[in-house]
């Protein structure tokens, strides 16, 4: 048998009506030596028959089912475990490869890099391409980065405009395995859903290289986020809280890094959407959850205080709706571009 050099692996619940398109998408552009490794967290839908559907054509699927849905974290670390490949490219179950990323990853897995990280395409919820997204402020070519070196990452995290920079989004994220070993699972950040942030920053031990790749190699389908079931606020705290979680375990020592880290942080959660998000909240309980995490971003009292106020201004319903109208001009538009 064919040494496996790529395992895409996919944890997954319930997403039975969408992995046949991320299961198709590493079909239509198969390179030897890839397996894809599936995860399944306890699924009570159709998931089971979808892949075992795929697995008579493509025997390179392997399907692993365990009766309880362990989470995020468990579940995406256990995905790797089970994998073979000398990399692993996470993918969620309801994203999907561009056409001929597999290719590209492969050639550049010639460089040994302990991570890769690609950017993404936004996509309507049926996988329609919208605008391409890019983690970094500007145009930027390829480039590699030692993740011991401080002053580096201090300017990575000066560039970025979205977690994504900092290995949020687990599509766009490929990892060489015997690295990703030589790291360990922290408890306090199981529950965060962003316990595998840590553990790639946590390769900075060994002076781990990460590869930013400019290009898109990922579709990812919005208006199907699965946390949404936890509410608006409980939707938002994730990331607040999560981050601030990591921020602390991965710069225990460095608070200027920490700040710069969490900066990112506030560049993916502009202040309007706080503004936004104290319009709907109607339930003081709650949005004493959202000021505590504001503060630990550095919020300061007149900040908060002028956001309360706008957001219950009849300015600001009007600029709300004028903005939602605005936004779907330019997706139309966008959308028209790419086809």
């Amino acid at each position: 048998m064919t040494p496996v050099r790529l395992s895409i692996c996919i944890p997954t619940y319930n997403f039975g009506k969408f992995i046949g398109d991320a299961i198709k998408s590493v079909q239509g552009q198969y390179v030897a030596s890839t397996d894809i490794v599936i995860l399944d967290g306890g699924s009570t839908d159709g998931t089971r028959e979808v892949v075992e559907s795929y697995q008579a054509k493509c025997p390179y699927i392997q399907y692993h089912f365990q009766s309880f849905k362990g989470g995020i974290d468990a579940d995406l670390a256990r995905s790797v475990e089970l994998a073979q490949g000398d990399y692993c490219w996470l993918l969620s179950a309801d994203d999907a490869l561009v056409d001929g990323a597999l290719e590209r990853i492969h050639r550049e897995l010639d460089t040994g890099c302990d991570v890769y990280l690609c950017n993404r395409v936004l996509c309507d919820i049926s996988l329609k391409p919208e605008r391409s997204q890019s983690w970094l402020r500007g145009e930027s070519p390829d480039f590699e980065m030692n993740l011991g070196d401080d002053a580096a990452l201090f300017r990575h995290f000066g560039r970025a405009v979205s977690v994504g920079a900092l290995f949020s989004y687990m599509s766009t994220i490929i990892f060489k395995r015997s690295s990703w070993a030589l790291t360990e699972q922290a408890p306090e950040m199981m529950g965060t859903n962003y316990s595998h942030v840590h553990r790639l920053f946590s390769m900075r031990g060994f002076n781990g290289r990460m590869k930013y790749l400019a290009a898109p190699l990922v579709l990812c389908r919005s208006g199907n986020d699965s946390f949404m079931g936890l509410g608006v606020t409980g939707r938002y705290l994730i990331d607040m809280r999560g981050f601030d979680v990591a921020a602390h375990m991965i710069f225990p020592h460095d608070a200027r890094l920490r700040s710069k880290f969490k900066d990112v942080v506030n560049r993916e959660h502009r202040w309007t959407n706080w503004v936004w998000l104290r319009s709907v909240i109607k339930d003081e309980a709650e949005w004493a959850k959202v000021l505590h995490e504001l503060k630990s971003y550095g919020y300061g009292t007149l900040t908060i205080f002028a956001i309360e106020r706008f957001a219950k201004s009849p300015l600001y319903a009007f600029l709300h709706a004028l903005r939602k109208l605005t936004s779907r001009i330019l997706s139309w538009m966008n959308r028209e571009r790419l086809e």
